[in-house]
């Protein structure tokens, strides 16, 4: 009964308590070269890509559960996770997770000078001599 019980549970308490979708999903966030947890994130750049995959594999697994619900238990988690990709990319044609977008660079100010730079030598040594 327990077991019926998180079968149609949602996601999160599926990744919470059930070792093979943790396992899975933490498989999937790797095979991306994502950090695979909050604890294994380094920076704030690293914690901005943990939440990007964590919303694009929750969305995808939320909205395609019968492809993985199909393998839980069945396939090793890092071989369902390849799978499970691979299916994703010949049903619809996009990567599970994809690239963030580009963020917008501002340039800075002045990078280079305007003109020539004017040069005296008062203030250093011909070459060779002390």
């Amino acid at each position: 009964m327990k077991d019926k019980r998180m079968m149609r549970g949602r996601l999160g308490d599926l990744y919470e308590s059930d070792a093979w979708v943790r396992a899975f999903m933490d498989e999937c966030f790797i095979m991306w070269g994502l950090p695979c947890s909050t604890m294994a994130c380094m920076s704030q750049k690293d914690r901005t890509l943990f939440a990007w995959g964590m919303l694009h594999i929750t969305q995808t697994m939320s909205n395609d559960r019968s492809t993985w619900m199909g393998m839980k238990d069945k396939i090793q988690p890092a071989k369902a996770a390849w799978e499970y990709s691979r299916r994703m990319w010949e049903k619809t044609g996009m990567v599970l997770i994809p690239p963030m977008p580009a963020q917008i660079r501002e340039e800075p100010a002045n990078m280079a000078l305007e003109g020539p730079m004017k040069i005296d030598g008062k203030d250093t040594y011909v070459s060779g001599s002390s």
